[in-house]
């Protein structure tokens, strides 16, 4: 039987303006980051052979840095059930492009969650 990867994504919004933190008035609104192209992405990260063969799966969740252009700018691994999922994840973080975060209708630069959860399946 041929293991299939299975690489789910559930992105997790939660995310401050980092130039929209000083000033909080509660009549201006806020919008995240968005990924534009993670499907895209998600369809190049290789589930890592020895996590198949020693049947290890797990979520890893990535604080991004996203500038007001919507371009990935950096990244930190949050949470990882193992360091080798969270590695073939972290190698295509780069690739992610945003639309940008919003704050009163301007775009601004803010960190976003974005989880990878790793699943094999039969």
């Amino acid at each position: 039987m041929k293991i299939m990867k299975s690489i789910i994504l559930t992105i997790l919004f939660v995310t401050a303006a980092a130039t929209a933190m000083a000033q909080t008035p509660t009549t201006l609104s806020k919008a995240n980051p968005i990924p534009v192209n993670l499907n895209e992405v998600v369809r190049q990260i290789e589930y890592p052979v020895e996590a198949i063969v020693n049947n290890i799966e797990g979520r890893v969740v990535f604080r991004v840095f996203v500038d007001e252009k919507g371009q990935y700018r950096c990244h930190y691994v949050s949470e990882a059930s193992n360091p080798a999922l969270a590695s073939y994840a972290e190698n295509h973080l780069s690739e992610l492009k945003f639309e940008p975060a919003q704050y009163d209708g301007r775009p601004v630069e803010a960190w976003v969650h974005i989880p990878f959860k790793f699943e094999i399946r039969p």
